[in-house]
């Protein structure tokens, strides 16, 4: 007989725990665990739930602005069909263009835009303003086949109000330039082109004037040698020729600039501003966010304490059980002794013993 942890044992080289024992005893140790300690663990529950607690009562009330659109069409995707039964895209016109309108808003470029002309751009070049926070507080979403809205939220009312009409504003002016970049280039093209047919007919007239210069005062009905006339007439039929393109260049220039303004008027009538948006007068409410933010934090704090009870468990390798027995190899259970009240002499009262745990083997 061996006595473990004030327990009466016997080491035993033949018997065998039974089938689940251990799963069994993993669990008894698992609870008595929790129970002895649970203070212990009920501890960082507590310490995350105040930082969450904390934490809610910081949060800062926001004021949103919004603004519905309506894109009947929309410029950029032309076979978009309005019912947005597309096999190809299956996108409606006020899904695709707030897919459009938040791509936009995802590039630093577009964004600090739009900041600039809601007034925060020096808070954005001093740092006092970081675009990500700007980025997350300005948002696209679409309500319907034709309906979309444009949203901001920010601490300041009149911030919240100038950032959605800066959005508006941007994507106007982004779609009329990129409607018509095509037509701003060929007016790009040949607007080049004018300058350097200026240049050569300039060229071409000096080189006129300098020739006529070169040759000698003619008196009375006099006139030029054939050769002479040959190349005046070929010098004036190139000034004619340049001529002739810079009238070309010119047309087409004024095709160009026609198209780009026929393209930004198209452009300008593929949404239109159903409800304009006003200044908020009162904040969001809070409520749902703090108390999200709350339970987040009561949520890592169980996590916590789930991963600390299971530590201590697995750590823990007393004795508390008969169960645990089975843990150990060459212990085979026989009986168990339960508490027996015993007389003490020279004190008062009775005092329970402790349940003893008597195991056998062979020797």
């Amino acid at each position: 007989m061996t006595l473990y942890d004030g327990r009466v044992v016997s080491a035993s080289s033949a018997g065998a725990s039974r089938p689940g024992a251990v799963g069994r005893a993993f669990w008894w140790r698992l609870t008595d665990n929790l129970f002895r300690r649970l203070g212990l663990f009920a501890i960082p529950i507590l310490a995350m739930g105040a930082i969450g607690v904390t934490q809610a009562l910081n949060t800062t009330a926001l004021y949103k602005t919004s603004a519905t659109l309506r894109a009947s069409t929309n410029p950029l995707l032309p076979e978009q069909s309005v019912s947005g039964a597309d096999a190809r895209l299956w996108e409606t016109p006020a899904a695709a263009t707030s897919r459009l309108i938040s791509d936009q808003l995802s590039t630093n470029a577009f964004l600090t835009a739009v900041a600039e002309e809601a007034g925060l751009g020096p808070a954005i070049e001093s740092g006092v303003v970081d675009l990500e926070v700007l980025r997350v507080s300005v948002w696209s979403s679409s309500s319907g086949d034709s309906l979309l809205s444009v949203n901001a939220t920010w601490a300041d009312p009149q911030t919240s109000y100038e950032l959605v009409g800066a959005t508006i504003d941007q994507w106007d002016r982004f779609l009329a330039e990129t409607v018509a970049s095509d037509a701003s280039e060929a007016e790009q093209f040949w607007s080049e082109r004018l300058d350097a047919l200026e240049v050569e007919r300039l060229a071409a007239e000096d080189e006129l004037a300098d020739y006529l210069a070169d040759q000698p005062e003619l008196v009375g009905d006099e006139s030029y040698p054939a050769d002479v006339q040959l190349r005046i007439g070929r010098l004036s039929g190139n000034i004619e020729t340049i001529e002739a393109q810079i009238r070309t260049t010119e047309a087409e220039i004024d095709k160009a600039v026609l198209t780009r303004s026929q393209q930004t008027a198209e452009a300008g009538q593929s949404f239109n501003v159903v409800d304009e948006p006003r200044v908020p007068t009162a904040p969001e409410s809070t409520l749902i966010s703090q108390a999200m933010l709350v339970l987040s934090f009561l949520l890592m704090g169980a996590v916590i304490a789930v991963a600390a009870l299971l530590l201590t468990t697995v750590l823990d390798q007393s004795v508390s059980s008969a169960a645990d027995l089975g843990n150990i190899a060459g212990i085979a259970q026989v009986a168990i002794v339960p508490p027996v009240a015993m007389a003490a002499r020279g004190r008062r009262g009775k005092r329970r013993g402790r349940p003893r745990h008597v195991a056998a083997g062979a020797n």
